[in-house]
């Protein structure tokens, strides 16, 4: 008989216009941000770089390139184990270039067995035998705009997660970003990026536009008896401008 480790099976070529069916819709390209990626990947496996923690989303940490491929690079946590390792585009605006958090005064999450009690990139990259990526090399840093972003630290407001809505505070701004924590009893879902015209953000009060009120999950107790006025002045939050959020349905 024929052995099966002798059959193959047939190569099949794969076509966008005959996978599409009469019901499905192909993603217009004016959606993406870098529709068609015209440069290089002009990262090297090896170089370190400070990227944000996709999982915990307040953390800029020391990564390395571990592999490359195409328009994109994977990167790895430095001291943690591969299994935490991601894959990123390589113009990605969660990368930075080294020396970044100390320019921003950001605080630079480091390796758990890093005992010295000043971090210096310089002797780090001595010591790893390394190279940083440079800031030419991170398009998004490179982008001259005139856009302002009106949020600042200790604002607050209503964001969307998943199917509810919850009381956020803005903790950190970049560009046209901001990092919202969820507060009182869903601080556990951890810190999110929003950009600043998501649909998920809602101004305070914004909740009141719902059609299902249940949908609103306040920090503590019942929708029914939370006042903002009452927790802007009780925790000394600061209102986001309603006039820059849009009520959302």
């Amino acid at each position: 008989g024929i052995s099966r480790a002798n059959l193959k099976a047939p190569e099949i070529k794969f076509s966008w216009n005959s996978y599409l069916t009469a019901k499905s819709v192909p993603a217009p390209i004016n959606m993406f941000t870098n529709q068609i990626p015209s440069n290089p990947n002009p990262f090297r496996v090896g170089m370190k770089i400070e990227a944000i923690d996709p999982k915990n989303q307040h953390l800029f940490c020391i990564c390395t390139i571990e592999e490359k491929l195409g328009f994109r690079i994977k990167l790895h946590f430095d001291g943690y184990p591969a299994i935490h390792d991601f894959w990123v585009s390589a113009d990605s605006i969660n990368i930075f270039p080294i020396g970044y958090c100390q320019s921003t005064n950001r605080k630079l999450s480091l390796p758990p067995r890093w005992n010295n009690k000043t971090f210096d990139w310089s002797e780090y990259l001595d010591l790893t035998n390394s190279a940083g990526a440079q800031r030419i090399m991170f398009h998004h840093l490179n982008k001259v705009s005139t856009e302002v972003n009106p949020f600042k630290g200790g604002m607050k407001l209503e964001v969307k997660y998943e199917e509810n809505w919850y009381v956020g505070t803005v903790i950190d701004v970049l560009a046209m970003r901001i990092l919202i924590r969820f507060d009182g009893n869903y601080e556990k879902l951890g810190c999110k990026w929003f950009n600043i015209y998501s649909p998920y953000l809602n101004p305070c009060n914004g909740h009141k536009t719902l059609e299902d009120p249940s949908l609103f999950l306040p920090p503590f107790g019942s929708a029914f008896n939370f006042e903002w006025s009452e927790y802007l002045k009780s925790t000394g939050g600061i209102e986001s401008p309603s006039d820059f959020l849009y009520f959302r349905t």
